[in-house]
């Protein structure tokens, strides 16, 4: 979970499941009590028993849900917190081979199960060949009206390494253009389904096709009409989920002045603004201005212990650029992180080079920091460890 908002709608959504008689209400709900008792420090036999308790109902309730899907389509990859999934990629493996409708078919359950409702990023790791239909397919999906899944961001294709290039939503229509392709399509997609995925509820957040961000609406109207929307945006700060989606699209907006007033109110957010942190480190070009701004935001959110824990905790394979920045942030909270980094690491087949190159300079920098550290507590008074040296110390200046 990002934040502590995050996990209250986790917790009062489970609170109705569980109303309601869903065992899958019970596995969250006895899984944020486990994540309480461990927070507090508890380690005794409660805490085992409610583990314990949660692998079992993961085993009875919630494998089941997914079990036929993931058993057709061997390319998903689920990533779970609390017995719900938060992330979920579609690996085009093997290489050679199209993505075919029963994947789709499987997606579309997916998405449409309750244990989807939490699904924060979306990834359709699929290759050039198959950039057409798959592409616009997925976002057709999350659409329908049945889909119960609101992915805040969605990567279609290779993951973006910088945010250098820009597409209007109109390239997702096939309809629009009149072409070929989209009598393919029959009629099946048009601007309906568009306007439903990109409404503030849907919360969508950012949109990639192979690198490109694609441009999410959030204020209809000029410069003028969006700067003074931008602004009330920002001092309603994190009041809604519909405000922090309509922040995060506000936040790439053309205008400069509309991202400067965006940008600047991110710091108030606390922990809802973690999962802006990604995206700001893929900066690389633009104007000195919005480059220096970015950098010193990114800066002032480095030191929010609440922020490093939420990106140490949640930033996932297609975010790598992350685990630099936690490489340079306080070690005691961006230590959380080296768990995650391993497991990823230890997924050699499905995280590319440049990825792993990252989360490699990451591990070692911490690592380094650490030893660092340690080496200098010898040194520090306060450290019952460093007397026997002192006192050399003490001795030989004496001396």
């Amino acid at each position: 979970m990002w934040s502590e908002r995050e996990r209250e709608e986790l917790a009062v959504w489970a609170d109705r499941l569980q109303a309601e008689g869903e065992p899958l209400g019970e596995l969250v709900t006895t899984s944020l009590l486990a994540e309480t008792l461990a927070a507090r420090g508890h380690d005794g036999a409660q805490l085992r028993a409610l583990r314990e308790r949660v692998a079992e109902l993961e085993t009875e309730v919630r494998d089941p849900m997914v079990a036929e899907a993931l058993a057709e389509c061997p390319e998903l990859e689920l990533s779970w917190v609390h017995g719900v999934a938060v992330a979920l990629r579609v690996v085009d493996r093997p290489r050679d081979q199209r993505l075919g409708q029963q994947a789709l078919a499987s997606l579309r359950r997916l998405l449409r199960s309750p244990i989807s409702r939490f699904l924060r990023h979306v990834r359709v790791d699929v290759r050039a060949n198959d950039w057409s239909p798959v592409h616009r397919q997925i976002p057709a999906l999350l659409a329908e009206p049945g889909v119960l899944a609101r992915p805040w961001s969605v990567v279609l294709g290779d993951p973006p390494r910088h945010l250098r290039r820009r597409a209007s939503i109109g390239i997702l229509d096939p309809c629009r253009s009149g072409g070929d392709e989209a009598r393919g399509w029959g009629g099946e997609l048009g601007s309906a389904w568009l306007d439903a995925l990109v409404v503030p509820r849907r919360e969508l957040r950012s949109l990639f096709l192979d690198t490109v961000r694609v441009e999410l609406p959030w204020q209809p109207g000029d410069k003028a009409t969006r700067k003074r929307a931008a602004a009330r945006l920002a001092e309603r700060g994190n009041d809604e989920p519909t405000t922090l989606t309509r922040l995060a699209r506000a936040l790439w907006d053309p205008s400069l002045r509309v991202r400067l007033q965006i940008l600047d109110a991110l710091p108030l957010l606390g922990a809802d603004a973690a999962p802006f942190v990604p995206e700001l480190l893929l900066v690389e070009r633009g104007q000195l201005e919005w480059l220096t701004r970015v950098r010193e935001v990114l800066d002032t959110l480095a030191r929010n212990p609440a922020v490093v824990t939420a990106v140490a905790l949640n930033f996932t394979v297609d975010q790598t650029r992350s685990a630099s920045w936690l490489a340079a942030s306080p070690l005691a909270v961006a230590s959380l992180a080296v768990p995650r980094i391993d497991a990823m690491l230890a997924r050699s087949d499905t995280v590319e080079a440049w990825a792993r190159r990252e989360l490699e300079i990451a591990r070692r920098r911490m690592a380094a920091r650490r030893k660092s550290r340690e080496q200098a507590s010898f040194l520090d008074t306060r450290n019952p460890a460093s007397g026997p040296l002192m006192k050399r110390l003490r001795r030989w200046i004496q001396a």
